[in-house]
């Protein structure tokens, strides 16, 4: 038991101003979007606005830094809309809406049945 208070100790003690300046920045999470350096711009076509949960945990992760989140935050978006992840969240989500997704869908079936392992996460 002695040794643990020891180690506890050394642990150093958070102070409550981190905290609030941790939520101040969250509450400013309004940074300029997209990012407009030479490598996002021309990729921000038809960019999805974020919404602003996405630019707090985005601006937290940067830590604090607005330029550093709207780069990372551009370039999710890209990656999204290139993937076509909304539209694929969106069918996981509601299911199949249209006759193509529910081709989509019985295509994956076929595939799983023939390669089992093929789609392990």
């Amino acid at each position: 038991f002695g040794q643990a208070s020891r180690l506890t100790d050394r642990i150093p003690k958070q102070k409550s101003g981190n905290m609030a300046a941790i939520v101040d920045r969250s509450a400013a999470a309004d940074f300029a979007m997209p990012c407009t350096c030479e490598r996002c711009a021309p990729q921000t076509a038809d960019l999805r606005p974020p919404t602003q949960d996405e630019r707090r945990r985005f601006l937290e992760a940067s830590s604090g830094d607005a330029g550093k989140a709207a780069h990372l935050l551009t370039k999710t978006l890209v990656w999204r809309r290139d993937n076509n992840i909304d539209a694929l969240t969106k069918l996981a989500r509601d299911g199949p809406a249209t006759e193509e997704d529910r081709e989509e869908l019985a295509n994956e079936a076929k595939v799983d049945a023939l390669y089992p392992c093929a789609l392990l996460p």
